[in-house]
């Protein structure tokens, strides 16, 4: 067996397996996938694709639906033998699949669209556009700076040696990490680049034992895009673990186990906690569209490309690591805005 006889492997020039130091694997944060072979992900066809498809097996099946009516018409009135060859047809199971999953695929196609930019490539040309993409993430860098070095400064007049913070930069991204291409005013860029995230608080009864009892929600109370909220537990959180764990009115939440990637934005005036299994992202700016967002994760997931991020044997997770690793892109505010529009006139159509 290979693994009692350990080498490295590429296949097609691809690495399947390889040999590490121990100082590779602590450099890169002790995340394991490191080789770069290919990853599972679906193909989605463009909505004008789809729906040539569909016309294109549709008329196949007319087709050999008046084959047959043709030979059940001649038995019956001219009493000819029937060719059992035209009796058969290949088309009805492929056309059932299409009909069955048409819409659910109309809706990742547009989808697609927008988070590639093509959705909104008319408006683009006579959009006023006052950042791109690129310059957007520059000063959400900078403000984040900006914040941590006055926190640190009014932390100075309490504690002389508060510890300055090191600057914040932006992630490097390697051009071979990027799905595909997106407009020359976007840019691409990693999750915790946009977004504050923690996961709440785990629930263990021996430790939780002072604290305010709060109510909390985990996995099994948000899906995509919506809550139940129905008897809702709760648990105890001491006075430094309540901001962490609350989440208010506009924040993504993201499931960190179970449909690993499940999100629902909060929509809520009123506030809640998270058990350990969610994650809270919170936008560093506030004209972020976070709903620009959650459709990437919702296509992000259906394409399988969370799944590529989600680590472990048997039962997957997504750690706050991996979660802010993950590359999206990063459209201009008014192109995000406009991107939303236009989904919420098309993706009705999906239902």
């Amino acid at each position: 067996m290979w693994w009692n006889n350990r080498s490295e492997m590429f296949e097609e020039g691809n690495e399947k397996a390889r040999c590490f130091k121990k100082s590779e694997i602590a450099a890169n944060g002790y995340n394991l996938d490191l080789c770069k072979y290919p990853k599972d992900e679906e193909e989605i066809l463009s909505p004008k694709e789809l729906i040539n498809h569909f016309e294109t097996v549709n008329s196949k099946c007319i087709s050999e639906i008046e084959n047959i009516f043709n030979s059940l018409k001649s038995s019956v009135f001219d009493n000819k033998p029937i060719n059992t060859q035209n009796l058969h047809t290949s088309c009805f199971t492929e056309l059932s699949n299409l009909t069955k999953n048409f819409q659910q695929n109309l809706k990742k196609s547009i989808l697609q669209e927008a988070i590639t930019g093509q959705l909104t490539e008319t408006w683009r040309k006579t959009a006023n556009i006052k950042q791109s993409g690129k310059q957007l993430l520059d000063r959400i860098i900078q403000e984040r700076n900006a914040k941590a070095l006055a926190e640190w400064e009014e932390a100075l007049k309490r504690n002389p040696k508060a510890k300055k913070p090191v600057p914040v930069i932006a992630r490097e991204i390697d051009e071979e990490e990027i799905p595909f291409e997106v407009p020359e005013s976007w840019c691409w860029c990693r999750i915790d680049d946009l977004f504050a995230h923690n996961s709440g608080k785990a629930l263990n009864k021996s430790e939780n034992k002072e604290g305010t009892e709060l109510e909390y929600i985990t996995t099994s109370n948000l899906y995509w895009n919506y809550f139940e909220l129905y008897n809702l537990k709760t648990m105890l959180f001491k006075k430094e673990e309540i901001e962490k764990c609350t989440v208010r009115k506009g924040d993504l939440l993201v499931c960190e186990g179970g449909e690993v990637g499940r999100s629902a934005i909060w929509n809520y005036d009123r506030t809640v906690c998270i058990q350990n299994h969610i994650h809270r992202l919170r936008a560093y700016d506030s004209k972020l569209n976070v709903l620009f967002y959650y459709h990437v994760m919702y296509l992000f997931k259906e394409s399988k490309v969370i799944d590529n991020y989600a680590k472990g044997i048997g039962i997957k997770g997504l750690s706050s690591n991996a979660l802010g690793s993950i590359i999206v892109p990063l459209p201009p505010l008014e192109e995000q805005e406009e991107i939303v529009k236009k989904m919420e006139e098309l993706l009705p159509l999906c239902k």
